[in-house]
């Protein structure tokens, strides 16, 4: 579904449930081209994303993207916002200029400085580099840039006819000066006499080329002002001349090159860039652009491939005759590395990292222009190798029209391993496509798919996504039961094999798939799932034992915590966020902080709950040893007597004399023997007189029975 068609909310709800960049990064975008009146009435919405993300702002550059694209629009202006910017100025500082006098030089925190104000201050030192120009406005005067210390946050600079090098604060060149690229052209314009000056058009143009960072016509006009006055000009020959650029650029246009005349991919894509509206081509255009392609290298350098990729979906977008851009287009097949010779299940994913790394706006006119390079079937074998941003896209354009033959379901069957981000495609459109693919989703696909390795950056994003449903949606884990057709062990056998589980994971996602399935469930608590995950060979140094009715409760208190806590805790949270003012908001706080405690003992009982071992007590053997499960008689040197229950590592209860065998007396009185001495913590010497089997009462009541 195009950006364009999914309202705000919606993305904004696909970026609190997915993990994945391409919801944030369309998020993003669609902020981008938003009203003000439009963003305004989502900040709430907005405001919940942030509070979900919490810390992750400062580890990713996507989220932290899209926090300066909202504070650019002004959105809003609270202290929760301002924290949120502050950490998105932190993880998009170059790693060079990311100084505490820097940070604190944008503001985020100022609230003295608007927080759009703050983003473009960033946006000004993000592609800072030592080549760069600087025009500081307060002295009027122009150097370039020769080093910049990250340790004493200072920028070395010199006069653009001198040799002489001094030192500035960064912190002061972020608030006072402009920063530009050194390029001959722009170079040039600094230069300036009465017989060679540029047009005034031309000075727009070049700055705005030029510069760093977003800057205003105005600003473009006084500095070049401050530049031209008194030195060509007097102010109002100035004026008049600056006034006249309407014209100038006419009558430029009017003999401007057209981008069919480009001789490399830069300019193709510079001449792009400068088009109002890029029209169909005609024959002659055609035929340029095709020897142009025909000259390109294969070792085209990246730089040139991203470029090459958004010229491509640019130049196919207008209604051309499909016979024309095949012209244009067939001799880049097999030559540029998005798109190979040949198509295969065995292709290679790191030539196609260019899809994955392409806009969202330039999605369809690529797709469009590879469905003439290739045919449908390629196409439809390609989108099993894309991530799934290009998937959505691709498959949604391959689908069949009455009357067609099934081209994705006919393709996607006939794939052995499908990938992550096809997976969760067929996932998100199962009430779409046909039942066959979807029935294909199995245990089997799903952690084949997780547990792939190698995988370049773009498609990470879908693992995650993918593990994340695995283990927290239920719909989803229905879905993939109810596509195992009865055959629960197969399940079970699909986990044991998985090599990406760690630690606890096989048992975690086992219990929570037994929620759905009573014959899963029967199969984990009558031991043969456990058996099957090759359990039954550990030890209690390899995984803690305990009770049935101890490994019980910690279930239904996990099953509380998400089914009613967790969610009652939501809507406090939501009820006091609507009171208004959060920084003076002790309710909204209040719920914020049980809300952290809520997830972090989530998180202790999942990992808990996957590696322990529950026991019933039956089968212990005692042969005068203290074992787990055993009743301890002790008896001291004056002739009192002590008794010890030996349990599980949850079943402690000191006022009933049950000891879990992790606590100290319990490891004091561990493997020890009839007639041992032992030393009990806070109780003295002791010797063990009788180690005997538990009371049958006591083993039904820790096996929970009735």
């Amino acid at each position: 579904m195009a950006t364009s068609a999914v309202s705000l909310k919606e993305l904004i709800e696909t970026a609190k449930q997915s993990e994945s960049d391409d919801a944030v990064i369309r998020l993003t975008e669609a902020v981008g081209g938003a009203e003000q009146a439009a963003l305004s009435a989502e900040a709430d919405s907005f405001r919940e994303l942030f509070e979900l993300w919490s810390d992750e702002i400062s580890h990713s550059e996507n989220k932290a993207a899209l926090i300066v694209k909202l504070a650019e629009k002004s959105v809003m202006d609270d202290a929760d916002f301002r924290t949120a910017l502050h950490y998105a100025v932190r993880k998009l500082l170059p790693p060079y200029l990311a100084s505490g006098s820097v940070v604190k030089a944008i503001g985020a925190r100022d609230t003295a400085t608007g927080v759009r104000d703050a983003a473009l201050r960033l946006r000004k030192l993000q592609h800072l580099r030592s080549t760069a120009l600087m025009y500081h406005q307060e002295t009027k005067q122009w150097s370039k840039i020769n080093g910049i210390d990250k340790v004493t946050g200072t920028i070395a600079v010199a006069g653009l006819q001198s040799s002489n090098v001094s030192s500035i604060p960064l912190s002061n060149a972020v608030l006072s000066a402009y920063f530009f690229n050194t390029t001959p052209d722009f170079i040039n314009l600094l230069y300036p006499s009465a017989r060679n000056l540029a047009s005034s058009a031309e000075y727009r143009r070049l700055f705005t080329q030029n510069s760093l960072s977003e800057i205003s016509a105005q600003k473009i006009r006084d500095i070049v002002f401050a530049l031209l006055v008194p030195a060509c000009f007097t102010p109002e020959a100035f004026e008049a001349w600056w006034s006249s650029a309407p014209a100038a650029a006419a009558a430029s246009a009017a003999g401007k090159r057209g981008f069919a005349e480009a001789r490399s991919i830069l300019e193709l894509h510079t001449l792009l860039a400068a088009e109002e509206k890029i029209s169909a081509l005609d024959e002659a255009a055609a035929a340029k652009l095709e020897k142009l392609f025909q000259r390109i290298r294969r070792d085209i350098s990246p730089k040139d491939v991203a470029n090459l990729t958004e010229c491509i979906a640019l130049i196919a977008e207008p209604e051309t005759t499909p016979e024309l851009l095949k012209k244009v287009f067939a001799p880049l097949r097999g030559k540029v590395p998005f798109w190979p010779a040949e198509i295969n299940e065995k292709t290679p994913l790191a030539p196609l990292e260019a899809w994955g790394r392409l806009s969202v706006k330039y999605l369809s006119g690529f797709i469009k222009a590879s469905l003439i390079v290739y045919s449908r079937q390629e196409m439809a074998v390609m989108a099993t190798k894309l991530p799934l941003r290009c998937v959505s896209v691709l498959l949604d354009v391959l689908k069949a029209k009455e009357g067609e033959e099934d081209v994705v379901t006919e393709t996607l069957l006939k794939v052995k391993q499908l990938s992550a981000d096809v997976i969760l495609w067929i996932w998100k459109n199962r009430t779409h496509v046909s039942s066959r693919l979807a029935d294909e989703i199995d245990m089997g696909h799903v952690l084949n798919a997780i547990s792939a390795e190698g995988l370049p950056k773009e498609w990470t994003a879908a693992q995650r996504e993918l593990k994340r449903a695995l283990f927290e949606k239920a719909d989803f884990q229905k879905f993939v039961i109810e596509n195992a057709n009865g055959d629960i062990p197969s399940i079970i056998a699909a986990i044991q094999r998985c090599r990406s589980f760690q630690g606890g994971e096989r048992q975690s996602v086992l219990v929570k798939l037994g929620r759905h399935s009573e014959e899963l469930k029967d199969l984990i608590e009558a031991g043969e799932g456990r058996r099957m995950m090759g359990d039954a060979a550990q030890t209690p140094d390899q995984a803690p034992v305990t009770s049935v009715a101890s490994h019980r409760r910690l279930a239904a208190e996990l099953e509380n915590l998400i089914n009613v806590q967790i969610p009652e805790n939501a809507a406090a949270v939501a009820l006091a966020r609507s009171y208004g003012d959060l920084r003076e908001n002790a309710e909204y706080d209040a719920a914020k902080e049980k809300r952290r405690f809520l997830h972090r003992r989530r998180a202790e009982l999942e990992k808990t709950l996957g590696f322990i071992r529950s026991t019933d007590f039956k089968d212990v053997v005692i042969d005068g040893q203290v074992v787990i499960g055993s009743l301890v008689r002790l008896e001291s040197a004056s002739g009192s007597i002590r008794e010890y229950y030996v349990l599980g590592a949850w079943d402690g209860d000191p006022e009933k004399n049950r000891i879990s065998y992790k606590t100290r007396i319990g490891e004091v009185l561990m493997d020890k023997k009839i007639g041992d001495k032992v030393e009990i913590p806070e109780a003295g010497s002791y010797t063990i007189k009788e180690i005997l089997p538990l009371p049958e009462e006591l083993r039904k009541e820790l096996a929970g029975e009735e």
